[in-house]
């Protein structure tokens, strides 16, 4: 379940992102930049969790479901009027 939560909140938070900042582009370099600040974020987050928080432990599946759910929120944020038009009409 842990995990879950990891890859939705990555997602949510990529798309967030994305929908405030950058409109419809073809140009990809800016998410690029948004994948790799995220992926900074989530490997910081681990580390701290690991080193620093002794209640708390870092894990690298924690990491790889950030990475997952923010790369897909890529993937679907281009889509995502179609998406929403298919599954309200």
């Amino acid at each position: 379940m842990d995990k879950i939560v990891h890859f939705i909140m990555f997602f949510v938070l990529a798309f967030i992102i994305k929908s405030l900042y950058w409109q419809k582009t073809i140009d990809m370099k800016p998410y690029y930049v948004l994948l790799t600040a995220g992926a900074t974020y989530a490997a910081l987050t681990e580390i701290v969790q690991y080193y620093l928080i002794p209640t708390r432990s870092g894990d690298v599946r924690d990491f790889a479901c950030d990475i997952a759910g923010m790369t897909l929120s890529v993937f679907v944020f281009p889509r995502w009027p179609q998406f929403v038009k298919w599954l309200f009409g």
